[in-house]
């Protein structure tokens, strides 16, 4: 796994459960669409720190909420990347 491996891991939308569901999010600072405020709750409920920003930054793992971060969210993967 790409995590595993230092490499870094992002998702944005809803995409961050998925990572939160593996166990990838566990202890760290995330983000992620929350119009429903299931998945708020879900992160709390698994040790999760929900930010609500935008864009959260957790080492090399970047999590956005939507469409509207996009931009950032790619600034924050590319930044990364360098």
């Amino acid at each position: 796994m790409s995590y595993e491996k230092g490499k870094v891991t992002a998702a944005v939308c809803i995409a961050p459960m998925i990572l939160a569901k593996a166990g990838i999010l566990k202890g760290k600072k995330a983000t992620v669409w929350d119009g429903d405020l299931e998945q708020s709750a879900y992160f709390k409920k698994n040790g999760i720190d929900y930010t609500g920003s935008e864009v959260t930054v957790d080492g090399k793992i970047v999590t956005g909420n939507g469409p509207n971060a996009a931009k950032a969210f790619g600034e924050a993967v590319a930044k990364l990347l360098e």
